[in-house]
């Protein structure tokens, strides 16, 4: 997400784009992202990134209910802390939290040639894992994923992808840990 957020966004001269290869994919998320279309965003990414962020969003959820619920009252303000005090889960989405995390690493729209930057400059596909690398003038990459529907979807490169994974295990944890100590309590 954050090689996104280095990009310019500037929609002018640049190709609205769909989602029948890697590069029209890339042109199609330059052209959602710089409308703000956070709806279009979510649309384009790769489903398995949803997915993850459905389980996060899912543990948080979980976690914070239990918490709010069954905890003691002397226990819950510093349980909730642990888990973000809530925040996360209070959001209405899964898509929400994507937002939320996208809104965390975004920089302002720049235009001018910057908009000539974000122009692909090359499309590398891998036809045996189905991901593709686009890189920009700019020098930025970003991964696309081919979907079982053959349309091409926005992916996270791998430290990225692992960043999210973290975070929806550290949920997961979280939600273990609430649950465990509610059997210890007896709830």
């Amino acid at each position: 997400m954050l090689a996104l957020a280095t990009l310019a966004f500037a929609a002018c001269s640049l190709p609205d784009g769909d989602q029948s290869s890697a590069e029209q994919a890339y042109y199609r998320l330059l052209a959602v992202r710089s409308a703000g279309d956070v709806d279009g965003l979510w649309g384009l990414l790769d489903p398995a990134v949803r997915d993850d962020f459905e389980r996060w969003y899912g543990a948080e959820q979980l976690a914070a209910y239990d918490v709010r619920t069954n905890y003691p009252e002397a226990d819950k303000a510093a349980a909730l802390e642990a888990i973000d005090g809530g925040r996360r889960a209070d959001l209405p989405s899964a898509q929400a939290l994507f937002a939320a995390v996208l809104k965390s690493t975004s920089a302002d729209a720049l235009g001018g040639l910057d908009a000539m930057s974000a122009h692909a400059r090359s499309v590398a596909e891998d036809e045996a894992t189905g991901r593709a690398t686009v890189k920009t003038w700019g020098g930025d990459e970003l991964t696309f994923v081919r979907g079982p529907d053959d349309r091409w979807y926005w992916g996270l490169q791998d430290v990225e992808r692992e960043r999210l994974k973290g975070a929806r295990q550290r949920a997961e944890e979280n939600l273990a840990r609430v649950r465990a100590n509610l059997k210890k309590l007896g709830r």
